[in-house]
């Protein structure tokens, strides 16, 4: 199990998952649940149903996608600049395309939204930058013992008073090693898939848990099993340091 955050695992003055639920955003929460969703009609979420257990269990990770499919150009990394840090490379761009929904794996235009390194550190750039780009996008992280993780998200980052986000949402890490790509797809369990506002950004939830969080510094992040993607900790540590981050949109 991974290890729960700590006061001296990062500076006191900084928001985390385990000091947000004495915030105004819990305390006005309905009693029935932490988050009030914004419900959508979708059907990601009836072809997710697919790949349930009978019993309803939760799905795990697999290293091999539910759909393969054959691409007539390989990927284009656009809009980064020759001096900018990269986080994601050609071939890890090709490892996850085949885990993206159809219709966006077709693409082979990912087109730079945000970067760490080439925009600045400031969660309110990295809106108002996404803000252009409504369509899905790709979150890519590397972190101080560097590992690479991230989340597709169905929509893009924005800040919200609701959780957002479809079944299509996922999470993400390449194995260090092998060069692998392990997915952890909704288990549809619970809704809490994306949630965004101005003191930090959260993939998946529930039980006081987040996958992947982020501070609005975009330094200081926290990852742990979620109920949302049942995932294990994307990095060696639970809270972990960001060194680079990407967002990714995709053109047609």
């Amino acid at each position: 199990m991974p290890s729960q955050i700590t006061c001296s695992d990062i500076p006191s003055s900084i928001l985390t998952p385990s000091t947000i639920q004495i915030t105004k955003f819990y305390v006005d929460a309905p009693v029935r649940t932490p988050f009030q969703r914004r419900r959508q009609s979708s059907s990601a979420s009836t072809d997710m149903k697919r790949y349930l257990p009978k019993n309803h269990g939760i799905v795990k990770s697999a290293t091999m996608p539910l759909i393969t499919t054959n691409y007539f150009d390989t990927v284009r990394l656009l809009n980064r600049y020759s001096q900018t840090f990269r986080c994601l490379d050609d071939c890890l761009a090709e490892n996850i395309r085949p885990w993206l929904p159809s219709r966006i794996s077709v693409s082979s235009k990912w087109s730079l939204v945000y970067s760490l390194d080439q925009h600045g550190a400031s969660l309110n750039t990295l809106y108002n930058r996404t803000s252009k780009s409504k369509g899905p996008c790709l979150m890519v992280i590397q972190d101080n013992n560097d590992e690479i993780f991230g989340a597709y998200l169905s929509e893009g980052v924005h800040m919200d008073t609701s959780c957002y986000g479809n079944g299509e949402c996922f999470l993400w890490k390449q194995d260090k090693h092998t060069k692998i790509v392990l997915v952890y797809p909704w288990t549809m369990l619970n809704d809490y898939l994306v949630y965004s506002n101005g003191e930090f950004f959260a993939v998946g939830g529930g039980q006081g848990k987040f996958g992947l969080w982020l501070h609005s510094d975009l330094t200081h992040g926290h990852t742990e099993s979620c109920v949302t993607f049942n995932n294990p900790a994307l990095s060696i540590d639970s809270a972990f340091e960001c060194i680079a981050l990407e967002i990714w949109d995709f053109q047609y």
